[in-house]
């Protein structure tokens, strides 16, 4: 995705509506590894977790990664979580 493509991304899910969704979303708030040159102006953050059930988050966060690597797409670590509770999610913020 070229930078202009980026931009159009973002704009449009400004827009989205996130009214009906889950409440807690409203509260979640996000740590990151930010790459060396700081937060990037465009990115999405993408989760493999499963809240129910989490076992096996640890595996799919691995294998998500894996996959971000085999595609070539410069990533960093982010985790999503809801400051309100000991909830967290282990994710990648995708350029």
């Amino acid at each position: 995705m070229n930078p202009a493509q980026r931009r159009e991304a973002a704009r449009s899910l400004k827009a989205f509506d996130f009214s009906g969704r889950q409440p807690a979303y409203r509260y979640a708030r996000f740590r990151a590894e930010l790459p060396r040159g700081g937060l990037p102006e465009c990115f999405a953050v993408i989760t493999a977790c499963n809240p129910i059930p989490p076992a096996d988050n640890d595996h799919r966060t691995r294998q998500l990664q894996a996959q971000l690597i085999q595609r070539g797409l410069e990533h960093f670590p982010v985790t999503g979580f809801d400051p309100r509770s000991s909830h967290e999610e282990a994710g990648f913020g995708v350029l």
